[in-house]
């Protein structure tokens, strides 16, 4: 918590550094974002925060104005991570991160929060618990009675996915929903107790964030999911 704390002051004092009065700065019409990547553990001395803020909107302003022609940039995004012509940034900063997109009249500095290596298999995992969670309420006997008393001819189970499959994953990569379907698949064909319904379905559903796809400059709609599969008694992709 000590080192993560540490992190936050070191954030909260660059935004304080080069957002205070941003209106009257130099204001980008190609870059809806720039998420800047701190040195960590450097803290800034007081005596080079002018220049620190000068170097970072010329620097801005440059990216900016050749966004067109950047030879480096990637689709929307570029990664900034050469400053030799900005003595304090290199200081200060170890790279920035630029998403392209028309200006939108909000502030579109901000530092790179904290994030770490993700585990794909965790996604496999919440659907297999999912899964064998379900397996285990409906097996018991008061739960079989009380279906039995209602003549249901067959029994399904769907399982949701969400907004964490998408943040994690997203269609492509690193497991696509094929991939963790399949190994949910396998997984309901080896338990024990997998006569207990006679299909399973997997939803994965996603609304889109139409404030953010205007803030970023994709259009409205971008980012929704609408994805099914059947993971038994044969696993198929619709």
């Amino acid at each position: 918590m000590t080192r993560a704390q540490l992190r936050e002051d070191q954030r909260e004092r660059l935004i304080d550094i080069l957002g205070a009065d941003w209106e009257r700065e130099y204001q980008p019409q190609n870059i809806a974002l720039a998420s800047i990547e701190p040195q960590w553990g450097q803290k800034i001395r007081t005596v080079d925060e002018n220049a620190l803020r000068l170097e970072f909107y010329r620097c801005a302003e440059d990216v900016d104005q050749t966004w067109f022609a950047n030879p480096e940039r990637y689709g929307r995004f570029y990664y900034q991570t050469e400053f030799s012509a900005y003595p304090m940034m290199k200081t200060y900063m170890a790279a920035i991160r630029y998403i392209g997109g028309a200006s939108h009249g909000l502030i579109w500095i901000q530092a790179e929060p904290d994030g770490g290596a993700y585990d794909p298999r965790v996604s496999v995992k919440t659907l297999e618990d999912s899964l064998a969670n379900k397996l285990t309420k409906f097996a018991t006997p008061e739960t079989q009675a009380h279906l039995t008393r209602h003549r249901l001819t067959e029994h399904y189970l769907l399982v949701h996915g969400g907004w964490n499959a998408f943040k994690n994953n997203t269609p492509y990569h690193p497991l696509t929903l094929e991939q963790i379907a399949q190994s949910g698949a396998e997984f309901y064909a080896s338990h024990p107790q997998r006569g207990i319904f006679d299909r399973v379905w997997f939803f994965d559903s996603l609304d889109s964030a139409d404030d953010v796809n205007v803030l970023l400059g994709f259009p409205p709609g971008f980012g929704r999911v609408r994805w099914l599969a059947q993971l038994w008694p044969s696993l198929k992709v619709y």
